[in-house]
């Protein structure tokens, strides 16, 4: 418990040296007049920072959600099957192995 605390302390400490040494960011100097001289750029900036965001956390979770779909649809047909037919199955597999471990 006292090591969880003087870690969390520790940590704590560290960060608050640290913070220091951090400068703040800068924009470079084609994107900083630009958002000066036309009112459309910081809205374009905006909807590409936007799309950035949102395009690869889309693309996980489609991914995520089919293969979830696909991991119920192969548990439902696992459960569908016969027991004994699955014994058979598994003893022949296990036989196989078997087989190629002698070989």
């Amino acid at each position: 418990m006292f090591r969880k605390f003087a870690l969390t302390g520790l940590f704590l400490l560290a960060a608050l040296f640290a913070a220091p040494a951090v400068e703040t960011a800068q924009a470079c100097p084609n994107c900083k007049e630009g958002i000066k001289s036309d009112d459309k750029m910081p809205r374009a900036y905006q909807y590409s920072i936007i799309f950035m965001l949102t395009v690869p956390a889309t693309l996980f979770t489609g991914f995520s959600y089919t293969f979830y779909r696909l991991s119920q649809k192969n548990a439902a047909r696992q459960q569908d099957l016969d027991p004994e037919v699955l014994a058979q199955y598994d003893a022949r597999v296990i036989s196989a192995l078997k087989q190629d471990g002698q070989e």
